[in-house]
């Protein structure tokens, strides 16, 4: 069935591909689109292995067969094929023999029966896949539509600006998520009928991908020219200016990222795609609104915040509506986050400009305040961990002591031991009075 679904998503995009190229107004695109088109099938012919070990928690042999993939798709081939002058189509090789190997590896880990079945409950499961299908599908022009307004209302060089920006801060923390959302839907899906661990679960999902992600992409933001200057050099500067929303928009996407395992854990898809058409709608909104603007920094605020925004709201409302957790425990996590990634970015934003005023090149800046940002973080989460990690992180900690750090083990035994005698002498206040 997989099979098939990519097998027409294959023609439809042969078809669509001139449009795309007049679009982009780029004519080779077509020829382009249309063979990388078929990674959907090579793609397809590897989902059910990866859901098989995604079920088994077996996350540690899917990155040991994507890693594989990779070298072998972008290390041997890839690379000798861009050093040899073959351009584009080098990258296009690279993604289809990587996307091979890797439905290759994963069905040799699990050696799953071939064929075409129909079970009694096919109906229910069918339903299921649509609505994900469906809403995969919108999330994807979701992301992408801010990408699409930029290339079509300023040009490919305001675009590559754009790219460049994007692949600096939101790829790397949609790889954290992409890791983050399969674990938290397979332990979803076993705690759904466990509702205190459910809530216990996402809350400390939602903690622990704040705590993690929110110092980084608010440090990012006040601190973009130098990131662009350090890394590409001066003539890059506009690319500063677009980083800063992009920066600020990928928490909000994080978020909303996290409602998804949760409504597809309790079995209602459904309210995802309804949330995520009422962003498309949105989104449409606010392209409309900006087509006349002539500042390619004013329309990237306004799609990455304001699109990214507008589904965070949506989603998290609908997951916490779900779920039964209060607004005030949501407040509390992202409060934490909020005051550790605002002191943290602070401190290195000071730093930054301290060392503008003193006339030092951006390429040593840049290694600095990554040191810096490291350095006031990791003091911060030293000196208070239970006041800034927040409750549901700090829990998650002590249930894992042994993988911690010897330093961190020793500090958080510590806490715990206050936490412990405190706990003691409160229920003996409570049983004198």
């Amino acid at each position: 069935m997989q099979m098939l679904v990519g097998a027409g998503l294959v023609c439809l995009l042969a078809i669509i591909a001139p449009v795309a190229a007049a679009t982009f107004r780029l004519p080779e695109l077509t020829s382009v689109l249309r063979l990388l088109s078929l990674m959907l099938i090579l793609q397809a012919a590897g989902q059910t292995s990866t859901a098989l070990l995604k079920r088994r928690l077996a996350f540690k042999q899917i990155q040991k067969a994507q890693i594989a993939s990779y070298v072998i798709g972008y290390g041997f081939l890839g690379l000798p094929m861009a050093f040899f002058g073959y351009g584009v189509w080098s990258l296009v090789a690279a993604q289809l023999v990587q996307s091979a190997c890797l439905s290759f590896t994963v069905y040799a880990m699990t050696r799953h029966p071939l064929g075409f079945g129909w079970s009694s409950s096919g109906g229910s499961l069918a339903r299921f896949g649509i609505w994900v299908v469906a809403t995969n599908c919108i999330c994807w022009c979701i992301g992408n539509l801010p990408t699409f307004a930029i290339g079509r209302l300023f040009g490919v060089a305001e675009l590559g600006l754009y790219n460049r920006a994007f692949t600096l801060v939101a790829i790397p923390m949609s790889a954290i998520v992409g890791a983050a959302q399969p674990i938290c839907l397979s332990i979803y899906s076993r705690l759904q009928n466990d509702r205190l661990g459910l809530d216990r679960a996402h809350q400390a999902a939602l903690a622990l991908l704040l705590t993690a992600t929110l110092p980084v992409c608010l440090t990012a933001a006040l601190v973009s020219h130098t990131i662009i200057a350090g890394l590409f050099g001066p003539q890059w500067r506009l690319a500063g200016a677009l980083l800063a929303p992009l920066a600020l928009a990928v928490p909000f996407d994080n978020l909303a990222s996290l409602a998804s395992p949760i409504l597809q854990a309790k079995g209602r898809p459904g309210l995802e795609f309804k949330g995520q058409m009422l962003t498309v709608l949105f989104a449409l909104l606010t392209l409309a609104l900006m087509r006349s603007s002539h500042s390619v920094v004013a329309v990237s605020w306004a799609m990455c915040l304001g699109v990214y925004g507008a589904r965070c709201c949506i989603l998290t409302v609908t997951s916490l509506s779900l779920l039964g957790i209060p607004w005030h425990r949501f407040a509390v996590i992202c409060r934490n986050a909020a005051l550790l990634a605002s002191v943290a970015a602070c401190i290195t934003f000071l730093a930054d400009q301290a060392l503008i005023v003193s006339n030092i090149a951006a390429g040593v800046r840049l290694p600095a305040i990554i040191l810096i940002a490291a350095a006031a973080t990791l003091s911060l989460v030293y000196i208070c961990p239970r006041f800034l990690l927040g409750a549901e992180v700090f829990e998650l900690a002590l249930d894992n002591m042994a993988s911690l750090p010897a330093v961190l083990r020793c500090r958080v035994r510590g806490y715990r031991t206050v936490h412990v005698a405190a706990s003691v002498c409160s229920d003996g206040l409570n049983r004198v009075l």
